[in-house]
């Protein structure tokens, strides 16, 4: 079995790691600010949590911006060399400007939102640890009030929710951790603490094959970085420590063994003999990955990188007229993406601005989505995404998406849902499930959900599709379009072929909107067969 180091190594991180080396008698006064910043914890936003929803990163962005400035005006003052800081928040403004510039398209990448998290987890946090020691100038706390009301900050949750929504985005979409930190395409270059820093969450998460990836190529970064001897020296020992525990786990014992001797051949009296002797008697039997198994190389995984398993006649888009007296003067835009069981996608249904309506009236409101179980609901992994309710006795634009359900599907709408909208973040996801309820929920003649109705609130320019497994078929987000499903059969019996999932999304933010019809009272709009249909 493989031995859990999380808080020996933690220890080892701590009593090595670099301090960022600042004139307190210049610094000083910036405590307070700080201290404001890390301390006041009232909550602008419902429950928020940032990993999982794009919008609530720009919350981040904002408050970054502000410390950028308070810093920046401060260092004017000062008249010695602090080149230190300078390096910071030089490297900080870099990153923000490049935000600035368009800060959707710039923390709809999850490499960038991800350092993002770490700096405000880790970094600033960092400097706030070193200040809180020194002398105090209570001169400056009246120009730093702004913080006092202060936001709900992200924690080493959040930095590890993150690093899980970076995992999923590299094992479903094949991803190397080489191209990934490079930065070319998915963000900014990763340097070697923040490979260091994802490659130890793996770790610690079971996941060793992807930790080597990123522990070595934290090794190959630090080795070309510009760090002191001392702070490549001490890291060197510990990324490599850490990769003989991720060897271990994998069942390679000589290969950890000649990680530790490399290290015990520079330093002969370094403590990882402690470990070596550990690894020694320890079991050699691989542990088993805690990565989602079920999931990788099956339907699900091909679907979402857009590889089709199985040859499906094409089928035509058509205009429709006659569908609803809705659609006379605009025609319903109709494409089938499979016959059986019907699976169709309707563009063009809302436009830019009622969308913009919608967003700006629920941004404030998202939660952590959650799941239904035997206890209530539950936040999971497998569901990664903020969501909040809409009525559509309150909403002009919810009523008139209501209305569109009903013009195409036919359906009574009484019985339906308040509409869910949700919001995707990093690799937010949501695993293969099915969207009927099932006999244990079932209301009295509401009924089960007879169909699912979903609108895309965004584009999403890379991943994010709404797959079918059993079905072999997926559907890319398109703004203002509705893709439409039968979760049941005319007979009412659960349509198990209909299990879905929405992938992760690799490069945007995914938006959407659910609306769930129920079966009660749609005898007439769509009756049963003869025949039973779910045996046929």
């Amino acid at each position: 079995m493989w031995l859990n180091t999380t808080t020996m190594a933690t220890e080892a991180t701590r009593k090595t790691r670099p301090r960022l080396l600042i004139s307190l008698s210049y610094f000083c006064c910036l405590y307070f600010m700080l201290f404001s910043f890390f301390s006041c914890r009232c909550c602008l936003m419902a429950n928020a949590e940032f990993y999982s929803s794009v919008d609530s990163l720009k919350v981040l962005g904002n408050m970054e911006a502000t410390l950028i400035q308070n810093f920046r005006q401060y260092l004017k003052q000062q008249q010695e060399d602090i080149d230190n800081v300078q390096r910071f928040i030089k490297e900080v403004k870099f990153h923000h400007e490049l935000a600035i510039e368009d800060i959707a398209d710039y923390i709809e990448n999850p490499i960038n939102a991800f350092t993002l998290i770490k700096r405000v987890v880790n970094d600033w946090k960092e400097l706030y640890e070193y200040l809180k020691f020194s002398d105090i100038k209570l001169d400056i706390k009246e120009s730093l009030t702004q913080f006092e009301k202060g936001i709900q900050l992200p924690n080493d949750g959040e930095l590890q929710g993150a690093i899980r929504g970076l995992k999923r985005l590299q094992t479903i979409y094949k991803l190397s951790a080489v191209d990934m930190a490079k930065g070319e395409k998915y963000g900014n270059p990763l340097k070697w603490r923040d490979c260091f820093e994802i490659g130890t969450t793996l770790l610690d998460d079971n996941s060793y094959k992807l930790a080597i990836e990123w522990l070595e190529l934290s090794l190959l970064k630090l080795s070309d970085s510009e760090e002191s001897t001392d702070i490549k020296s001490a890291f060197n020992k510990h990324i490599k420590e850490y990769l003989s525990f991720a060897y271990q786990g994998l069942g390679e014992t000589e290969i950890a063994i000649e990680y530790i001797d490399d290290v015990l051949k520079s330093d002969p009296d370094s403590n990882v003999k402690i470990t070596r002797n550990i690894l020694l008697n320890t079991e050699t039997d691989a542990d088993e990955e805690d990565e989602d198994v079920s999931t990788i190389d099956t339907n699900y995984a091909r679907l979402c990188r857009g590889e089709i398993l199985k040859k499906i006649p094409p089928m035509s888009c058509k205009l429709d007229f006659k569908r609803h007296p809705l659609f006379t003067l605009a025609p319903l835009q109709v494409e089938p993406l499979l016959e059986n069981p019907p699976v169709t996608l309707y563009h063009n249904l809302i436009n830019d601005e009622q969308i913009s309506k919608l967003l700006s009236k629920t941004r404030s409101k998202m939660q952590r989505s959650q799941v239904v179980n035997g206890n209530g609901t539950i936040s999971v992994e497998g569901r990664v995404s903020q969501q909040t309710w809409v009525n559509p006795k309150k909403s002009k634009i919810a009523s008139l998406m209501y209305k569109l359900v009903g013009a195409i599907s036919g359906f009574d709408m009484d019985n339906a849902e308040t509409m869910q909208v949700a919001n995707y973040g990093i690799g937010g996801q949501y695993e293969s499930h099915h969207d009927y309820l099932g006999s244990d929920y079932k209301s009295g003649f509401v009924g089960d959900r007879i169909s699912t109705n979903m609108f895309y609130l965004a584009d999403v320019e890379e991943g994010g599709y709404t797959v079918f497994p059993y079905l072999d078929v997926y559907s890319k987000p398109i703004k203002g379009s509705m893709i439409m499903w039968y979760n049941l059969h005319k007979s009412l019996d659960e349509d198990e072929r209909t299990l879905h999932a929405g992938c992760p999304v690799l490069k945007g933010s995914k938006k959407i909107a659910n609306v769930w019809t129920h079966s009660g009272y749609q005898e007439f709009r769509r009756p049963c067969d003869l025949q039973n249909d779910s045996t046929m």
